[in-house]
């Protein structure tokens, strides 16, 4: 099974509005892998204020493929 092509496909579409899908890597015990970013913002700001959390999709929100390299094995469970 191959990675998609989604996020070059919607690059491309994005082109003529000077924007792109923001690449991320990420290290884990699953091996190397490249999710996708979902945007958060923080709610409260504020001293003692908890900071705002990444978001990353495992599966592309395109076309369901999974983004982690098949031949990494399978990641740990937490």
């Amino acid at each position: 099974m191959s990675a998609c092509q989604c996020r070059v496909k919607v690059n491309e579409k994005l082109k003529p509005f000077n924007t792109q899908i923001t690449a991320v890597y990420s290290i884990s015990a699953g091996g190397l892998g490249m999710p996708l970013p979902i945007s958060t913002s923080q709610i409260e700001t504020g001293r003692g204020k908890a900071k705002a959390m990444g978001l990353y999709a495992s599966f592309c929100p395109f076309c369901g493929v999974s983004l982690k390299d098949p031949a990494a094995g399978q990641e740990a469970s937490p």
